[in-house]
């Protein structure tokens, strides 16, 4: 177990968490603004799938962690079947999102997240675009992904469904720029207006 492949915890939360923060962060924008609204209707808001959920994120935010360092046997048994249980607690994570399909935006974010499942399981990592990570300046996580130091994104000469994968170069004013997939732009999306429309009074 190499320095760089202890790294995986770094890109996971540098290409997903930070656009599913800047949409909560929107959301609460529109929100403060938005007469006709009942923020109770968050609390009590009944999503279906919750063990799935919660599931799906207790897994993921594991096995990144102990990947993140190193505890001997337990580290290396992670390590060798990151590829499964990575694919697992994103599809548990979709599927939770999918049973709330009455909401559209939560809807749209189970898509999303399928759609960023899809290239995960025909490639064993996230494809990311060496040319979109270029334009992103970050030389850190160019060289953990470029250098193959990542468990959870890699570059492929050729990979499957590429169109799904991570090729679309985000630059941002503030915080690190990076790449993101259609499935992220879905998630992020499909979260704002799920916010929007669960707290609206009438609620969905």
């Amino acid at each position: 177990m190499d320095f760089m492949s202890m790294q995986s915890i770094c890109d996971i939360i540098n290409y997903g968490d930070g656009m599913i923060l800047e949409a909560i962060i929107l959301a609460a924008i529109v929100l403060f603004f938005l007469k006709d609204k009942d923020i109770s209707n968050l609390i009590n808001f009944k999503f279906k799938g919750i063990s799935l959920a919660s599931i799906g994120i207790f897994l993921m935010i594991f096995i990144n962690f102990v990947t993140s360092k190193y505890f001997g046997k337990v580290t290396d048994f992670f390590v060798d079947n990151f590829k499964i249980f990575h694919i697992l607690s994103i599809l548990l994570i979709g599927i939770s999102l999918l049973l709330n399909y009455k909401n559209y935006g939560l809807l749209l974010s189970g898509a999303g997240t399928i759609l960023n499942a899809i290239p995960v399981i025909f490639n064993g990592k996230m494809p990311v675009s060496i040319d979109a990570l270029m334009k992103t300046n970050n030389e850190r996580i160019i060289k953990i992904i470029y250098m193959g130091g990542s468990l959870s994104h890699g570059i492929f000469e050729n990979p499957k469904f590429y169109f799904l994968s991570d090729i679309i170069p985000l630059h941002r004013i503030v915080g690190n720029s990076k790449v993101i997939s259609i499935g992220d732009i879905f998630i992020s999306i499909g979260l704002f207006f799920a916010i929007i429309l669960i707290s609206r009074k009438r609620g969905v």
